[in-house]
């Protein structure tokens, strides 16, 4: 499985088709939408703005719809707004619709079927690290053959750069060759401005030699991440030690 501190969104061309929506909501976080019928050309007018000496990313092959979220970002006076799609990546606009940042998605492969391939679900903005009023939560999907992922990452804006802090798979329903089958969803917590939990609760059975799945074992863990000096969150050996005391 995918380990939460790899940089997942950067990841999307290189995922088993296997991504799917989940639906994870805090209560300290707020939520954008699909963005309007400009705002694709406005996205692709800042990306080359932010790469001008690159040319512009080929269309994903499905449905690549633009999301969109307006929400105090940063430190400068005003709300910012976030769009983002998978062909252009995530990008950040000042209050006065100047490109700021950008982070790098990339298109999924071809759906295999009806209901598969990958996009954005979903732009929220949540109080998570403490570096600035409010860090950007990109929501992904993609779903094939192996079944369903879905993935939760957070970003900070880093001068021109949106910078992944934290990735987490959301909601997970795979099973592929004689890899485990796991199905389990995941909860985050902010305990604190730079302390996050996350738990996940589901089930794994096992891959038998016979060639069938054993019985269903359930699957409960506990994760307490904590922002480190590098910028990024990481485990906290000590909260997450066996019979170490809940963070309240």
């Amino acid at each position: 499985r995918y380990s939460r501190g790899m940089l997942a969104m950067r990841m999307v061309p290189f995922l088993l088709p296997w991504i799917a929506a989940c639906a994870f909501a805090s209560p300290r976080s707020s939520s954008g939408g699909t963005a309007g019928p400009a705002a694709e050309a406005r996205l692709q007018q800042a990306w080359q703005a932010l790469h001008p000496e690159k040319a512009v990313p080929a269309a994903c092959p499905d449905d690549d719809p633009v999301r969109e979220l307006s929400a105090d970002l940063d430190e400068a006076p005003g709300k910012e707004t976030a769009l983002a799609s998978l062909r252009y990546g995530v990008v950040l606009f000042s209050a006065a619709g100047q490109p700021l940042a950008v982070e790098e998605l990339g298109c999924g492969p071809p759906a295999a079927g009806p209901g598969q391939g990958a996009q954005v679900i979903e732009l929220q903005a949540l109080r998570a690290s403490g570096l600035s009023p409010q860090d950007l939560v990109v929501r992904s999907r993609q779903s094939g053959h192996c079944g369903q992922l879905g993935q939760w990452v957070l970003l900070h804006r880093r001068n021109a750069q949106l910078a992944p802090l934290l990735s987490v798979d959301e909601n997970v329903d795979r099973a592929c060759g004689s890899a485990p089958m796991e199905r389990y969803t995941a909860r985050i917590q902010v305990l604190a401005p730079g302390l996050l939990r996350v738990t996940d609760d589901g089930e794994v059975r096992p891959w038998l030699q016979g060639g069938s799945y054993g019985p269903p074992q359930p699957l409960h863990r506990t994760t307490v991440y904590q922002l480190q000096a590098s910028g990024t969150f990481a485990p906290k050996p000590e909260a997450n030690r066996p019979g170490a005391p809940s963070p309240n």
